[in-house]
């Protein structure tokens, strides 16, 4: 692997005939500075400006704003919007507390003999699809040696398989799965100015700092580079603010999706609210 480095002091490897770049960033006024950020992309044209790939120009002219904070007052049970680049952390916990070995064999899963059933609004899809036009960071083989296929895990809603290896297939009595990487997410019909112009009191978060969920699903954390949303408007930036909910809720209270997506080479992942998440 080749190493690349710039001036900025970002870098990334050219590996398997791919660039992948990570960027942490900060905001910085003299002695006054954020906390840091962190996005990336893979990408197979080196040339290509990096400002143009995934979420990179949005969230590095968001760090300015992130100077002056605030914090939320008091308590409150509002929308959540979250950004491609949080939306697929979020969804990995689920897909995993859900759907992968450990959580079936141990009969943890929320989504336990849930196949064919409908788990999350009807507004969700999501496929593991390697061949996607915009994945250029995909396995082409599982980790059981098996050529990958598209796998779509939830369709408008319903769960129509799981993320097992062949060890998890054996022992749960289910198929394995054709493809266990590269997470399309479906877009919606609704721009992502008409989702935001319709939360009255929320928030816009951009990443999310906390331990992992329990196996029900229910998480806390810190909303990093994150945003108040009130009367249809990007208000302050936010400081110290606590989200809460529960994951596998968040996704049957889905108030809508962005018809705009980001491609990041590894998966593409719209905008999208939920309901009933206590910010504090």
């Amino acid at each position: 692997a080749s190493l690349l480095a710039n001036s900025n002091g970002t870098r990334g490897f050219i590996t398997y005939g791919y660039y992948s770049l990570s960027i942490e960033y900060s905001g910085r006024d003299g002695d006054n500075t954020t906390g840091f950020g962190y996005t990336g992309f893979n990408t197979l044209d080196v040339a290509s400006p990096v400002m143009g790939q995934a979420e990179v120009r949005r969230l590095l002219s968001e760090a300015e704003a992130q100077l002056s904070p605030k914090s939320v007052e008091g308590k409150f049970d509002g929308k959540l919007l979250v950004a491609p680049g949080c939306l697929d952390n979020f969804l990995h916990y689920a897909i995993s507390l859900g759907t992968s070995d450990s959580a079936l064999i141990e009969k943890q899963s929320p989504w336990l003999d849930k196949l064919n059933t409908k788990v999350a609004d009807e507004k969700l899809t999501v496929t593991a699809n390697p061949f996607h036009k915009s994945i250029v960071a995909a396995g082409r083989f599982n980790g059981d040696g098996y050529l990958s296929e598209i796998q779509p895990v939830i369709e408008r809603g319903t769960l129509v398989s799981y993320q097992l290896s062949q060890y998890g297939a054996l022992k749960t009595g289910n198929e394995r799965a054709k493809s266990t990487n590269s997470y399309i997410i479906e877009p919606g019909n609704t721009p992502l100015a008409e989702l935001i112009a319709s939360i009255d009191d929320g928030v816009l978060i951009n990443q999310f700092s906390g331990g992992s969920p329990s196996p029900a699903g229910d998480f806390s954390g810190v909303a990093k580079m994150s945003f108040r949303i009130k009367n249809g408007k990007i208000a302050e930036a936010l400081t110290e603010t606590m989200i809460s909910g529960n994951l596998f809720a968040m996704l049957q209270n889905i108030d809508g999706i962005s018809s705009e997506t980001v491609e990041d080479g590894g998966g593409s992942a719209p905008w999208i609210v939920f309901n009933g998440i206590t910010v504090s």
